[in-house]
């Protein structure tokens, strides 16, 4: 959909899977050796050619018991880790088949024979989950916190008794840029830079029309829907993997709206020292989308503070915090500016903020000093004194509204409901309703 000068409208979808073994600090992750370096004192495990997703074979885990310590374990050798660092825990995993449409799984790390640390399994009704029909992945982060002495083990089981599952591609890794590989580029590609041109987005000096068709793919999951939320810097890692990447693009997507978190990036104890794995996971998704001629919004999801749409609605009386977003948005357009499979900067998720676009001025204005180029999206306000949208004095804007009516078609996890309604109803409604009245000439512009 096109308002104004230009505008993109994104579906909601949410993948939770991850990626490949380079660096791998488990043995044979892809068990090709013929030799089962994983143990178990209540299951039973084994080499089987039935339990290989990709080689010659993978292990079968076959229980009894159920719960992460009786399933099957791989201790870690403490050398070759590092305290500090941000390790990736994953495996490709299927349940057997003839035991039912699908099982739960427990997925962890063992310190010195206490409570597994939940790697995954508990986050949502998404994760964790195994099917006879498909393989899924098992998916977690630890932050490194150990000493020499100390016995990790890394423990994947069943919840249930008696439900065989298949594993492979077992994987322990450092999530760093050095081990990600990428590099940004020193110069700009013009001729793939896309921006706004009047009323529509093109490509190049020949101003080749680029439609924007996308989907949102989130790096963090909010954890136990609980009133408080979680505090942020509990957020669970959520990713993508290059296969996921492939998926979109084959379903006729071109575009993936990278839903952000600043705790990605910095602690609320270091403000404005950045990590380095959250520059990790934003190089990975660019060369996954550059991998499968995808393009990236880079959207802050989460600003400092907090959700903006439920959680927290502070941000506009705080200094502090606004500063805090100002810097990190000019150090990821720094980082950023001469790469071109990003197509745009979603300045906030939703913002709950008075005079949301006197802010949104200010943010521009930083992030325009360092990066004169990529577009940057500005999303419709959500407080209450000052919804709609207002034209800003940038030339190269996205006007983003975020349109969820109703509910039952629009909202997440709605299945197949159809809407009930004509395209020119939803079209005169989501004029209407986004305050787009300003925007909108039905002489040149057209919601398609």
């Amino acid at each position: 959909m096109r308002v104004g000068k230009a505008y993109f409208y994104a579906l909601p979808l949410a993948i939770a899977v991850q990626a490949a073994t380079a660096g791998n600090l488990i043995t044979d992750g892809g068990f090709e050796s013929g030799v089962l370096p994983w143990t178990s004192t209540k299951s039973v495990l084994t080499l089987d050619p039935v339990a290989a997703y990709a080689g010659q074979a993978g292990m079968k885990v076959d229980s009894a018991y159920s719960g992460c310590p009786t399933g099957a374990l791989y201790t870690l050798n403490t050398a070759n880790l590092k305290n500090g660092t941000l390790y990736e825990f994953g495996a490709r995993v299927r349940l057997s088949s003839g035991v039912g449409s699908s099982a739960n799984l427990s997925f962890g790390l063992i310190k010195n024979g206490a409570t597994p640390i939940t790697l995954d399994g508990e986050q949502s009704s998404y994760d964790a989950k195994v099917y006879p029909d498909k393989w899924t992945r098992v998916f977690g982060v630890w932050q490194a916190s150990f000493t020499t002495s100390d016995t990790l083990k890394v423990c994947i089981s069943g919840t249930a008794a008696n439900k065989p599952f298949q594993v492979d591609e077992a994987f322990v890794k450092p999530l760093s840029t050095e081990e990600v590989g990428y590099q940004p580029p020193a110069t700009l590609d013009t001729s793939t830079l896309v921006y706004a041109d009047g009323n529509r987005l093109v490509m190049g000096s020949q101003k080749t029309p680029f439609l924007m068709k996308g989907v949102n793919v989130y790096l963090y999951d909010l954890g136990t829907d609980v009133d408080p939320p979680p505090p942020l810097d509990d957020f669970k890692y959520k990713n993508v993997d290059e296969a996921s990447y492939k998926e979109i693009r084959d379903l006729g997507f071109n575009s993936v709206r990278l839903m952000l978190s600043y705790n990605l990036f910095e602690s609320n104890t270091a403000p404005g020292v950045y990590k380095n794995e959250g520059w990790a996971l934003v190089d990975r998704h660019i060369q996954w989308a550059k991998q499968n001629g995808l393009r990236l919004i880079l959207d802050m999801h989460v600003p400092p503070g907090g959700y903006q749409s439920n959680d927290f609605t502070g941000f506009g009386s705080r200094a502090d915090l606004k500063k805090r977003l100002e810097d990190l948005w000019v150090a990821i357009a720094q980082r950023y500016r001469n790469e071109t499979t990003i197509v745009a900067y979603d300045l906030i998720n939703e913002p709950h903020i008075n005079n949301w676009f006197i802010y949104a001025q200010t943010l521009i204005n930083k992030i325009r000093a360092v990066d004169p180029n990529h577009l940057i999206d500005v999303e419709v306000s959500f407080h209450p004194s000052d919804i709609g949208m207002y034209k800003l004095a940038d030339n190269n804007i996205l006007y983003d509204v975020h349109w969820y009516e109703p509910w039952s078609w629009a909202g997440s996890h709605t299945n197949n409901t159809p809407y009930v309604g004509t395209l020119a109803q939803f079209k005169q409604l989501l004029r209407n309703g986004e305050g787009l009245t300003e925007f909108y000439d039905a002489a040149t512009d057209s919601f398609t």
